[in-house]
């Protein structure tokens, strides 16, 4: 989860804006609403993104933990389940 997190942070940084389509004419007016559209879901993404980074990182043990939790929960019921079979 600690890479993943990484992972997510790299993406981040490489989210591309388009703020300008020529440098000395700016966005034509027929692409401007569709240019910031894209704008706006790279910004949703970014902010959804950042949301995902922290969770990977500040939750991770957490959710590891309740993971084996579960998963070792599972294994015993597993256990109990053949042990009532036989």
């Amino acid at each position: 989860m600690l890479e993943a997190e990484a992972n997510v942070g790299r993406l981040k940084v490489k989210a591309p804006m388009v703020d300008h389509w020529n440098p000395l004419f700016g966005i034509p007016d027929v692409a401007a609403p569709f240019v910031n559209r894209l704008n706006g879901y790279i910004g949703e993404w970014v902010e959804a993104a950042g949301t995902l980074q922290r969770v990977l990182g500040e939750d991770a043990p957490n959710l590891i933990r309740v993971a084996k939790t579960y998963r070792d929960a599972n294994e015993g019921a597993g256990k109990a389940a053949d042990q009532i079979n036989r």
